[in-house]
């Protein structure tokens, strides 16, 4: 399962254990495994939370229509 997360504290650095670069500020779609699993427990990241692009949609066009 993938999830998107991101440093929980502005100017953290969290190293990603595939490639040793940082974890991107705005968050990144990560496979949630072990590593990702401790890291979200301990509170070194968060889960980033998105709306869907079609609800996006709908709520834009109930708002011309208004």
């Amino acid at each position: 399962m993938k999830i998107r997360i991101k440093p929980a504290k502005d100017g953290a650095k969290i190293p990603k254990p595939s490639n040793g670069k940082f974890l991107h500020e705005e968050g990144e779609l990560v496979l949630l495994d072990k590593f990702w699993r401790r890291r979200l427990l301990c509170g070194d990241v968060v889960e980033v939370k998105t709306i869907k692009k079609k609800t996006v949609k709908k709520i834009t066009k109930k708002s011309e229509d208004e």
